[in-house]
């Protein structure tokens, strides 16, 4: 379920059913957003995390998503730090997944990886930085391969 809020304040998502189950309302504060003296101008490199679940028990699965948006051509270089946790069982859910989204008009690739966590005990869970490293491809240079030049993004 995708939504878009449509003023600020508080707004309360009630309980959701499907079948016999049914969730918990959630209760969110909505913000205005902080625009940059630029407009919403995104970095060029950066990292989106979320998860399937807010909540779950001891060795419960949860899925993590990492996107990796890029307004900018990068080589066929980059690389992603492994995911380890000590308080988790961690698996990578297939290949990294590759599509592209149009975000304020500007056409982003994304990189899309997932894993599965399993929680080993009770408790918050913090899910580590991530390095991601790429080399950008530089546009006008008089090399007859062109230039390269790296860039790192973290979370």
């Amino acid at each position: 379920i995708t939504m878009r809020p449509r003023q600020t304040g508080y707004v309360v998502i009630p309980p959701l059913q499907l079948g016999e189950w049914r969730s918990e309302p959630i209760t969110l504060l909505v913000q205005e957003s902080l625009k940059s003296s630029e407009g919403d101008q995104l970095a060029p490199i950066f990292i989106d995390a979320s998860v399937d679940q807010e909540s779950v028990y001891v060795q419960a699965q949860v899925i993590l998503t990492l996107r990796i948006f890029h307004s900018v051509s990068l080589y066929d270089d980059s690389t992603l730090s492994p995911l380890q946790m000590p308080e988790a069982l961690v698996e990578r859910l297939g290949e990294p997944r590759t599509y592209e989204k149009t975000i304020n008009g500007i056409r982003h690739g994304v990189i899309e990886v997932r894993y599965a966590l399993f929680p080993q005990k009770s408790g918050e869970l913090t899910i580590p930085a991530q390095l991601f490293s790429a080399t950008t491809v530089t546009n006008g240079s008089n090399s007859l391969f062109g230039s390269r030049s790296g860039r790192s993004t973290q979370v």
